[in-house]
């Protein structure tokens, strides 16, 4: 291949991820109908017929955002219960490293939690098949826990599951009403609101979820 067309491949690479990251935020801060493809253009410097050169549609966009959330979700998962002795050591791992992505991702967080009714048939069935094999993985850990006797074993699996997993959600779009959100900070230690309000730590945050987690269902809580 020469060497300008890789160029210009990478450049249009770039460009894209650009024109996403507007998106990302715009939909975050004013919603999916709120946002109009002219106002994704104009944060990234473009006329509105040049955003179609790299995206057909904002719906594309939309769908891209959310299938790519949920699937490094699930590969977070998998690796967190990789190679543990225990379902409480699997758990805890689990829970830990879920929080810590949602709040490196907290705009992708609330969009998914907000727009995944927005998609297209085909992308709502890949999300919802995505996030059914992430409710399916962690509900086998909870009873795999329950038959070691490391978890309560009159605690529903279902129920327990479902509550595993909101409370992560809640804890990273917890300042939607604000419309604001919780990512990493540049530093990558701080977490901080949208408006600049220090909160604690991620490793310290995703710690508090992990062992929350283990007392909503731990025979020793």
């Amino acid at each position: 291949m020469p060497a300008g067309e890789v160029t210009e491949r990478r450049r249009t690479g770039t460009r894209r991820a650009e024109i996403k990251d507007a998106a990302i935020t715009l939909f975050a801060q004013q919603g999916y109908t709120g946002t109009g493809m002219e106002q994704i253009a104009a944060a990234v410097g473009l006329v509105p017929a040049s955003l179609y050169n790299h995206w057909p549609s904002k719906q594309t966009i939309l769908a891209d955002i959310i299938v790519n959330y949920e699937l490094e979700t699930l590969e977070v998962y998998d690796k967190a219960v990789r190679n543990h002795e225990t379902a409480s050591e699997a758990l805890y791992a689990a829970a830990t490293a879920r929080l810590g992505y949602l709040l490196r991702h907290g705009r992708q967080a609330a969009i998914t939690d907000r727009e995944k009714l927005s998609l297209d048939s085909d992308s709502l069935a890949k999300v919802e098949q995505l996030q059914n094999a992430h409710f399916t993985q962690l509900r086998s850990l909870v009873e795999d826990g329950q038959r070691r006797g490391e978890f309560e074993v009159t605690a529903d699996p279902l129920l327990a599951t479902v509550a595993l997993l909101e409370l992560g959600t809640r804890l990273a779009t917890s300042f939607l009403h604000r419309r604001e959100w919780v990512e990493l900070s540049d530093s990558g230690t701080a977490l901080q609101m949208f408006d600049g309000t220090a909160l604690a730590s991620l490793d310290h945050a995703s710690a508090e979820y992990g062992a929350m987690a283990l007392r909503m269902i731990s025979r020793h809580p």
